[in-house]
């Protein structure tokens, strides 16, 4: 009987310290932090840094301005307690710069870099891109590629003939289907006007992930692509409730999630014809995904 008492002690101290490590690792504050925005130097990354409060500390920006109106910054922060590394992407619409849906040249699936280079074979010129989603609503140059979609793909980030970046649910898509150029679908809403959103409490959500989301502001004007990154050198990812706060930082308006985990990636331009990968896939490899979002010049 001693036995099993002292097992169950053990069990119970064993659970309370884990419980205790986790509220830990992910306290709001840092006792050491006395910067202000926590360290961040850009506008962005300072917005973002005082609007999620487990971002104890931004450690470096490394900055990418890729072309007017596209500009790329790398961010490793604290996050938890651990090392985190952070991508966003600042799109402006108003600049000499648009947004495509990309799909695979041959085959159901290629890399996001894969289908940069089918791109730029036929002199598109493309600044970056990121990784879709592999269900939902989808089109291309105004042609439809798939009309099909689930509870959990019920989601679509698009542009429209006026140039303008849009994200709402496939019913209010439905409306301006003969306006819409290009359009890819995604799961989770982040942010409805401006606001988090409730989700249902799952291991996709509350897991710390490898993820991919976009997001739009209120004027439709400027885009964000965000890529986190999880699973290699000791990046851990983040939650779903966390990066509903990265967006309303950043000022969005609207926002989805999009393919996360092994498929995160995000790649861009150097110079003619050459493309790096900016991030660390947690898979070691960029994944073969079914599509992609790139950013490219506008051909006029």
């Amino acid at each position: 009987m001693k036995s099993i008492l002292n097992f169950v002690n053990i069990c119970l101290m064993m659970f309370i310290l884990l419980v205790s490590s986790l509220f830990y690792g992910c306290s709001k504050e840092n006792d050491e932090q006395v910067l202000p925005s926590k360290g961040a130097m850009t506008s962005v990354v300072k917005a973002v840094a005082d609007n999620v409060p487990y971002i104890q500390e931004v450690l470096d920006e490394k900055i990418y301005n890729i072309q007017d109106g596209v500009r790329a910054i790398d961010v490793t922060l604290t996050y938890c307690r651990k090392e985190t590394h952070l991508y966003i992407t600042e799109i402006d619409l108003s600049k000499n710069v648009t947004i495509i849906t990309s799909i695979p040249s041959s085959g159901s699936t290629q890399t996001v870099t894969e289908q940069i280079q089918a791109n730029t074979s036929m002199d598109i010129d493309v600044l970056l891109g990121i990784n879709g989603y592999p269900d939902g609503v989808s089109y291309q140059y105004g042609t439809e590629l798939s009309a099909s979609y689930t509870r959990d793909s019920d989601k679509v980030f698009y542009l429209l003939n006026d140039g303008k970046a849009y994200i709402s649910t496939v019913g209010e898509f439905n409306l301006h289907k003969d306006k819409v150029v290009n359009a890819i679908g995604g799961s989770h809403s982040l942010l409805i006007d401006g606001e988090v959103t409730d989700f249902i409490v799952s291991d996709n959500t509350m897991t710390f992930l490898p993820r991919t989301f976009v997001g739009v502001t209120k004027d439709h004007m400027k885009v964000y692509f965000f890529v986190v990154d999880g699973g290699m050198d000791g990046n851990s990812g983040m939650r779903l409730e966390d990066i509903m706060l990265v967006c309303q930082g950043a000022g969005c308006y609207q926002a989805i999630n999009l393919e996360g985990k092994e498929a995160s990636a995000i790649v861009y331009k150097v110079d003619v014809n050459n493309y790096n990968l900016m991030n660390k896939p947690s898979g070691g490899v960029e994944k073969a995904v079914s599509n992609g979002l790139q950013v490219i010049v506008k051909n006029d």
